[in-house]
């Protein structure tokens, strides 16, 4: 059987989607895959990517725009060079991630080339719900005219829905992890140590955590991995509101130092004002933590199971928030409860699992042009 031509085109070789890749290119036979990024790295970005790890990718080149958010600083790379690579490689299927410009370049080429084209997204009505109505538009666009649609999670489901997708046109490919690299052999000892990691600004919430910790009647010791352009603002408001003794700030750790955190903690909290999916829950359910999420992280509504493998909070709540971080504090045995329950519930964040929405949209968007190529040409 020949192989299929795939092309995905996306921003920046995020670590998790590095070894999605990777996944795909040493377990799907049948794809010959290739990935064309619009930049090497984003200044907010502080991951380091083993080289060998890129297999078959290419990097366009780009001017970075960097536009200042309430929650985070958005980034958005414009491109060239794209059309001439996509010539080369000369793709059966283009996957798009996304809708920013070098997504609506990839349009343009696959429209004028007969080219059928995926349109995969981790958005949701949640995250984007400040967009313009020019850039609800080019959802519409790209969303009109893509043969397949690959949805991260349940709410991008819901949002690519709203701009305009056939639900039996979309397959869920939730994104994960390598979970196997998570997961610890090792028994957990369960205590008063809480843990937060994500970039140190305002979306992420770390401010309505310690809102919250300001009033348990329980010891705790919480430790903070990350950094981030409010680093001094957010210590300040950490050392204003609580003792200094029980809080430890470790900064900017790579991936096996944050393993070996969330080894050393019992309570895992996202605290988030604004996240398309939370990707550090689900590390820490893979490390048997009892999690805490924040409701506006849309991913939460794959990852949890209200009251049995976690805690989906409004974290504006604080009477909410501190009674249910004191009743852990108070009670190991629950959190060693809810931390088996976590462990037990990331089967379908396996890369296997994974896997089929992604394959199974490119195979049928594939399918589907053959057979309306054939369909024309005997018309």
């Amino acid at each position: 059987m020949n192989k299929l031509n795939v092309v995905i085109i996306t921003n920046i070789p995020s670590p998790y989607r590095v070894d999605f890749f990777n996944y795909l290119h040493s377990h799907e036979e049948m794809l010959d895959l290739r990935i064309i990024y619009s930049s090497k790295n984003e200044e907010n970005r502080q991951w380091l990517i083993e080289t060998d790890k890129l297999r078959k990718s290419y990097f366009l080149d780009s001017v970075t725009v960097k536009v200042p958010k309430k929650n985070d600083t958005k980034y958005i790379h414009i491109t060239t060079g794209l059309g001439p690579l996509l010539n080369r490689i000369q793709p059966d299927v283009v996957v798009i991630s996304e809708y920013n410009p070098t997504a609506l370049l990839a349009v343009r080429w696959c429209r004028h080339r007969r080219i059928p084209y995926i349109s995969w997204t981790d958005g949701t009505l949640n995250s984007e719900k400040g967009i313009n109505s020019i850039q609800r538009h080019i959802r519409k666009y790209i969303v009109k005219h893509a043969s397949r649609f690959i949805a991260s999670s349940s709410k991008a489901k819901e949002a690519q829905i709203a701009y305009g997708a056939d639900p039996d046109k979309i397959y869920l490919s939730l994104l994960t992890v390598d979970v196997d690299s998570y997961c610890s052999a090792y028994p957990r000892e369960y205590s008063n140590k809480i843990l937060f990691v994500g970039r140190l600004v305002y979306g992420k919430g770390l401010d309505l955590l310690v809102d919250a910790l300001s009033g348990v009647r329980n010891n705790y010791i919480l430790t903070v991995v990350g950094d981030g352009p409010e680093r001094d603002s957010v210590h300040e408001y950490c050392y204003q509101q609580l003792p200094r003794d029980r809080v430890i700030f470790k900064g900017n750790l790579q991936k096996e130092e944050v393993i070996r955190e969330y080894g050393k903690n019992s309570i895992f909290v996202l605290p988030t004002r604004n996240d398309c999916f939370g990707l550090v829950v689900l590390e820490a359910m893979c490390q048997g933590l009892c999690v805490i999420c924040s409701r506006y992280a849309d991913g939460v509504y794959d990852l949890i199971r209200n009251n049995d493998n976690g805690y989906i909070i409004d974290p504006y709540n604080k009477k909410e928030f501190t009674g249910i971080l004191d009743e852990l504090l108070s009670d190991c045995s629950l959190q060693k409860k809810m931390g088996g329950h976590a462990i037990s519930s990331i089967n379908k964040f396996h890369f296997s699992s994974t896997s089929e929405g992604f394959v199974n949209a490119v195979k049928e968007a594939t399918v589907y042009h053959s057979k309306t190529i054939t369909e024309r040409k005997y018309d």
